[in-house]
């Protein structure tokens, strides 16, 4: 679930998820100053000749446009296109005794040469992404009132990922260290499954160090995504998030397991009014997983694990749950009880424009943990997030938020779809970025060297409020 402390990546959807444990110590953000504009995601049911446009892009980024497919590619159809995205950014030593050698910063496996001893580790290649100066490399400016070098509405970047509040978009923007998703496309009916490898953290200041965990299909298995070699059928995702669609559960019971099956009826129902389908869902303060054998899965909760941020009552009234070991607690740490039983829910929507030839998207099974250090599975654990399948796409995707902090008032946004006095993140528009597909012929060659993939996921209820993530990877 879309939690506190992250709080996607991610992949992780993010990484990423409803709402999650979190910190007492949250506050709410100011609600967004409302205008007369009336946002609404785009309708993925047809395919439009126009190409996809952005109303809001953070940082200045201008989409790729969708074109019209191509000449048909040359392809085998009884050859499987298989294929690694691995999207490590590059680091290099400066001064030591390891200069100009290849280093890591934070690896989620360190190895004996990631880091230069006597030296700094230093991200050194950047690119120019859209614009007339499109994959050529550059230097990434310095100081704000540098002028980018990306002439033509680029940006240059590397692998980033970028994360909205409902008063700043974007709030922070963090380079990608490095991961390896491995990709499996079945010839006969273009079917894609993909597999997260590996990733390293990612140091997102006042949540912490983001870790994405592999998740294996026995575990939670995803719906396949698609590869359309010559084009053509649309392969955008447009997600929407609301942080509440209703009440759930019982309050005040600590033996009621009902919260999370009441949400998953209520957000399916949800979804299917707009058109498009449930991808996650979570009743505040009840477990998403958790104990032994999973024997907590569904009961009431206040936290994630023991920490001493769990509460301890003398009074015996007061029932304080987590949802250890390795649990995963919808809500933030000791919830008011304003915010809990409230019903999150996430939509997905896939189709939009035509695609370009050699476009694929995909999901991919993986859970967020954030922990006080890397390396992963060695520093206190803050938080879990259930496992969730993150959607990424080397076409369009784009992501709103609404509801956002759980406001008290809902009068202005009765149905949660996106709108000026909706609570939305971002304020106005959609958070979206459009990736850059290969040819299916370099793809079976395993060169999948210059494919960009890109997603959002959000997280409710972290310290710094819901926030609403955006991923833009590129392939080495």
């Amino acid at each position: 679930m879309m939690r506190h402390k992250f709080a996607l990546l991610v992949l992780l959807s993010g990484v990423l998820t409803m709402a999650a444990c979190g910190d007492d110590n949250d506050t709410a953000l100011p609600p967004p100053t409302a205008t007369n504009t009336v946002i609404s995601l785009p309708a993925t049911n047809t395919v439009p000749p126009a190409p996809p446009t952005s109303t809001n892009t953070p940082g200045g980024d201008t989409p790729v446009p969708s074109v019209t497919p191509t000449t048909t590619p040359t392809i085998d159809p009884n050859q499987a296109v298989n294929f690694a995205c691995d999207f490590r950014t590059s680091f290099t030593c400066q001064g030591g005794s390891r200069a100009g050698q290849v280093c890591r910063p934070a690896r989620a496996t360190p190895m004996p040469d990631d880091l230069c001893p006597d030296g700094e580790c230093v991200e050194t290649e950047f690119f120019c992404k859209g614009g007339d100066m499109d994959k050529t490399p550059c230097m990434r400016p310095q100081r704000t009132r540098t002028p980018d070098p990306c002439t033509g509405g680029g940006r240059c970047q590397n692998s980033e990922l970028q994360i909205c509040t409902q008063s700043v978009c974007p709030i922070v923007s963090r380079r990608l260290g490095g991961g390896r998703i491995n990709v499996q496309c079945n010839p006969g009916t273009g079917d894609c499954n993909a597999m997260l490898e590996e990733f390293d953290p990612v140091d997102i200041p006042g949540i912490g160090f983001v870790c994405v965990r592999p998740v294996l299909p026995a575990e939670l298995s995803c719906p396949p995504g698609n590869l359309a070699c010559a084009g053509g059928p649309g392969l955008d995702y447009d997600l929407l998030q609301v942080h509440t669609i209703g009440a759930c559960g019982v309050p005040g019971d600590p033996n009621d397991t009902t919260g999370n099956g009441v949400c998953q009826t209520m957000c399916q129902g949800y979804c299917e009014r707009q058109g498009s389908q449930m991808i996650d869902f979570g009743c505040t303060g009840y477990c998403r997983s958790g104990g032994v054998d999973n024997a907590k899965k569904d009961h009431s909760c206040e936290c994630d694990s023991e920490t001493s941020q769990c509460l301890v009552s003398t009074n015996p009234d007061v029932f304080r749950s987590n949802c250890a070991p390795n649990g995963s607690c919808n809500g933030k740490d000791n919830a008011l009880p304003r915010d809990r039983n409230v019903c999150g829910c996430q939509c997905l929507d896939e189709g939009g424009n035509a695609s370009r030839a050699g476009a694929v998207n995909f999901r991919v099974a993986s859970q967020i943990i954030v922990e006080t250090a890397p390396p992963c599975g060695q520093g206190a654990v803050l938080l879990t997030l259930a496992p969730q399948c993150i959607p990424l796409t080397t076409e369009r995707s784009a992501g709103v938020l609404t509801q956002a902090n759980n406001p008290i008032d809902l009068n202005g946004c009765p149905d949660g779809l996106p709108g000026p006095n909706c609570a939305q993140i971002p304020m106005q528009g959609t958070i979206e970025r459009t990736g850059v597909p290969l040819t299916c012929e370099a793809l079976m060659d395993q060169n999948a060297a210059g494919l960009n993939i890109v997603g959002n996921i959000s997280f409710f209820d972290s310290t710094i409020g819901d926030i609403e993530t955006v991923l833009d990877w590129v392939c080495k």
